[in-house]
C-alpha cells in the first residue's frame, strides 16, 4: 500500500524562498561565472567595452562592434577561460528604433531576450543617456523573466540572478533600486499567483497569501467580508458568481494609511477582478476554453501586487490607499446562478443574467460599487483579465483602458510607456454603447446583445454603470489586460507595474 504525499500548502508552493532576482545599486560584478550583458546598440558597445578593458576580453568588444540588433534584437554568447573553466558572457543587444506605442528602450524585446536567463547571472543592463526611467522599465522587464511557480519533481534549486544598471557610467539612485526591489519581488508573486493551479489557489488560500505578505506591513488593515455575508450585505453580483464552489467568494478590503496623511484627504482606490477558476458557470465553456481559466485572477494579482510594493515602500504620499479583491470561483452546481436568474447588485441596479460566463463584470460591479459607497476616494483603477475580445482590439502587448476622464487617460498611456507596461484606450460611450445592456425586465443584461460593438468598452462601462449609480463623480480606469496577463503558458505579472507608476501620478 503506498500512501500518496499530501498536497502542500499555498504558502509552502507561493511563499517558499525561491531563487531571487536581486537588484543592485553598485558596480557590476564582471568576474560571475555567468554575465549576460544588455542594451541598445551604443549603450551595449559601451559596457562590453567596459568588461573587455576590465577583464582583459578584447573579443567581448569585437563581438558587440559587430552585431546587430535585427528587428527583435538579437543575442550572442562567448565564453572565456576563468580559473578552472569558462566563464559565459552573453550580449543581448535591443533594438535602436522605437515608434510612438513603444518604450524607447525596446523593454518588449528585453523580456523576450532574457527570458529564463539562468541562476548565478550577473545581468548588466546599459540604460544610456536615458537614465533613471529606463532602470524602472528595465527591472519589470527582467522580472517578468523567471516565474516562481513549479510543481515539478527532482528541479534543483537554482542561484539568484543579480541585476545591475549602467547609465552612461555613472551608476543609479540608491533609493530607487530599494524601492523597485519590493515591485519586483511582487511582481514575482503575482506571476505565481496565476501560475497556481485551482486545486491550491481558491478564494481561501488567496486570503492566506495575502495576509502572509503582509504580515507586520506597517499601516495595512484587511477586511473580509466571506460567503453568506456577501448576500446579507447586498453583494449579490460577488455571492451569486461564487456561491456554488466549495470555498465561498469573498470581498478582500485592503487598505494602507501613511504615516502622517491627513485623514480627510481623499483616498486612491485598485479594484481587481479574482475568478480563481472559470468553468463558465452553467454557460459551460469547451474543454479547450477551459483550460488556462486558472489566469482568470490575474487582475487581483496585479492590484494585490501592487498594493504590496507600494504599502512596503511607504505607500502613497499623502494619501491613503485602498486595494480590494473580488475573490470567487465561477463553478457549476446545484447552488450555481443561471441563465435567466435576476441579481439585485451592490449599487441597488438589477441585472438579468443572459450569461454566467460574463460573470467578472457581475464581481466587479459590486467591488467598485462598495467603493463608490463606503471609500472617500477620487481615483478607482480596476483590472481584469474580462474579455477575449481586448486581445482582438489592442493586442497581447497592450492593456485596454476605458475611463471616463481625458487627464487620466492621457497619463495611464504616458505612465505605461514609462514602465514598460504599455496600454491603449478606447471609447468611453456610456450614451452610446449602455444600450447593449438593454433588458425587458431588469436595469441591465450582464452581456451584450451584439458582440461586434465595441465589446470591450461596453464590458468596461457595464462596470462603470455600477459606479455611477452610487454618485461617484471621480476619476476611473478599466484596463482589460486579459490577453496580457499569460504567455507561452507562464503569467506576466502585467498590471503590478501600471499600477505603483499609476498611483504616484
Amino acid at each position: 500500500f503506498v500512501c500518496a504525499a499530501a498536497m502542500p500548502s499555498v504558502k509552502e508552493v507561493l511563499l517558499q524562498a525561491a531563487p531571487r532576482i536581486l537588484l543592485s545599486a553598485g558596480a557590476p560584478n564582471y568576474a560571475r561565472e555567468k554575465v549576460m550583458l544588455v542594451g541598445q546598440p551604443a549603450a551595449l558597445r559601451s559596457i562590453a567595452a567596459d568588461f573587455a578593458e576590465k577583464r582583459g576580453v578584447p573579443v567581448v568588444a569585437k563581438l558587440a562592434e559587430i552585431m546587430k540588433p535585427e528587428y527583435t534584437g538579437s543575442k550572442k554568447t562567448t565564453f572565456h577561460p576563468m580559473g578552472e573553466g569558462l566563464q559565459s558572457i552573453t550580449l543581448v543587444m535591443l533594438p535602436d528604433t522605437s515608434h510612438r506605442y513603444t518604450h524607447p528602450m525596446r523593454i518588449d524585446c528585453l523580456t523576450s531576450q532574457v527570458n529564463g536567463v539562468p541562476g548565478g547571472t550577473e545581468v548588466v543592463v546599459g540604460c544610456g543617456s536615458a537614465g533613471d526611467p529606463a532602470v524602472e522599465a528595465a527591472a519589470v522587464a527582467i522580472a517578468k523573466t523567471r516565474p516562481t511557480f513549479s510543481m515539478k519533481q527532482g528541479s534543483s534549486q537554482e542561484e539568484d540572478v543579480t541585476v545591475s544598471f549602467v547609465m552612461n557610467g555613472s551608476e543609479p539612485n540608491g533609493s530607487q533600486v530599494d524601492g523597485l526591489q519590493h515591485l519586483v519581488d511582487s511582481i514575482r508573486l503575482a506571476q505565481a499567483l496565476v501560475d497556481a493551479h485551482p486545486e491550491l489557489l481558491n478564494p481561501d488560500s488567496y486570503v492566506e497569501v495575502v495576509r502572509e505578505d503582509l504580515n507586520g506591513v506597517a499601516g495595512v488593515e484587511i477586511e473580509v467580508i466571506d460567503g453568506p455575508e456577501l448576500k446579507q450585505k447586498g453583494l449579490g453580483g460577488l455571492h451569486a458568481v461564487g456561491r456554488a464552489a466549495p470555498n465561498q467568494p469573498k470581498l478582500v478590503i485592503l487598505t494602507h494609511t501613511p504615516i502622517g496623511v491627513d485623514p480627510g484627504a481623499p483616498a486612491l482606490a485598485f479594484c481587481g477582478k479574482g475568478i480563481t477558476y472559470d468553468t463558465g458557470g452553467l454557460a459551460l465553456k469547451s474543454r479547450d476554453g477551459m483550460c488556462s481559466m486558472k489566469t482568470d485572477m490575474g487582475g487581483s494579482a496585479a492590484c494585490f501586487a501592487a498594493f504590496a510594493a507600494l504599502a512596503k515602500t511607504g505607500g502613497v504620499p499623502g494619501r491613503k490607499l485602498h486595494c480590494l479583491l473580488c475573490l470567487a470561483e465561477n463553478s457549476i452546481g446545484s447552488a450555481a446562478f443561471r441563465n435567466d436568474d435576476i441579481l439585485t447588485m451592490y449599487s441597488g441596479l438589477t441585472v438579468e443574467i443572459n450569461n454566467t460566463d460574463a460573470e467578472g463584470r457581475l464581481v466587479l460591479g459590486d467591488g467598485v460599487a462598495y467603493i463608490g459607497k463606503h471609500l472617500n476616494v477620487d481615483t478607482i483603477w480596476d483590472m481584469a483579465t474580462l474579455t477575449g475580445a481586448q486581445g482582438v482590439a489592442v493586442g497581447r502587448h497592450y492593456g485596454a483602458l476605458v475611463c471616463n476622464d481625458d487627464d487620466l487617460e492621457q497619463a495611464m498611456v504616458k505612465t505605461g510607456k514609462g514602465c514598460g507596461e504599455l496600454c491603449h484606450p478606447l471609447p468611453f460611450a456610456p450614451e452610446i454603447l449602455l444600450s447593449e445592456f438593454n433588458s425587458k425586465v431588469a436595469d441591465l443584461k450582464n452581456s451584450v446583445k451584439n458582440r461586434s460593438n465595441c465589446q470591450v468598452s461596453c464590458a468596461g462601462l457595464f462596470i462603470w454603470r455600477h459606479l455611477d449609480a452610487t454618485g461617484y463623480k471621480g476619476k476611473w480606469c478599466h484596463i482589460d489586460m486579459a490577453s496580457c496577463s499569460k504567455f507561452d503558458d507562464r503569467a506576466t505579472g502585467y498590471g503590478a507595474a501600471l499600477l505603483w507608476s499609476a498611483a504616484k501620478l
